[in-house]
């Protein structure tokens, strides 16, 4: 479930965040936005416990602003409220890193699907006819570009499993990610074989 939890929010967040960006860039294809994300999506190949690990010097250690480690608190509050609360400032600098290690390049490729199917007869014709730019694209151009984008989605949650391992381990998380490490060390093998099966399970 920690890694469930981990995985999800940041897959929900680089959905929420760059689908819009997506489409506000395939709208404004050659604007200076524009320029800039092609320029910043090689941040994407930066592994996210590097990101984790600058994260965690900055907002962490120099700033003392978020939590280091863990999953709640030295004693976990008792009220749900509270419990929550401190459960998501906990969960903002695991998150954030496997956010950045994905966001910029998830987004250009998602804007290059929505260049591509907006160039399509089907919506020239949609627009012949009349349509609002954006009922062409949300209606018309949308629906076909996120074929290849749910794709894409579905072979990065696999790369999140690899990623959150490390992410886990880096911020003392329980989950997936610091089971495998601890049977590593361990050499626990069945538990070692179960880890690296759920994540090709995951990828097929």
């Amino acid at each position: 479930p920690n890694t469930l939890l981990l995985i999800g929010t940041s897959y929900l967040l680089v959905f929420l965040i760059g689908l819009p960006i997506a489409l506000h860039l395939a709208r404004h294809h050659g604007s200076r936005l524009d320029r800039l994300v092609t320029i910043l999506s090689p941040i994407s190949s930066v592994p996210s416990w590097v990101f984790a690990i600058l994260l965690v010097a900055l907002f962490a250690v120099q700033l003392r602003w978020l939590p280091a480690a863990g999953m709640f608190d030295f004693v976990a509050p008792e009220d749900p409220v509270d419990r929550l609360l401190v459960l998501a400032r906990h969960m903002v600098l695991p998150v954030s890193a496997l956010v950045l290690s994905l966001l910029f390049q998830l987004v250009y490729a998602w804007r290059t699907f929505f260049i591509i199917y907006s160039e399509e007869d089907y919506v020239d014709l949609a627009r012949a006819k009349g349509l609002t730019d954006w009922v062409v694209i949300l209606k018309h151009a949308l629906k076909n570009a996120l074929i290849p984008t749910v794709t894409v989605i579905g072979l990065q949650v696999g790369f999140l499993i690899g990623a959150a391992i490390v992410v886990e381990t880096l911020f003392a998380m329980p989950g997936i990610g610091s089971f495998g490490v601890d049977a590593i060390i361990k050499r626990d093998y069945p538990q070692v074989q179960a880890c690296v099966l759920v994540g090709a399970l995951v990828f097929v």
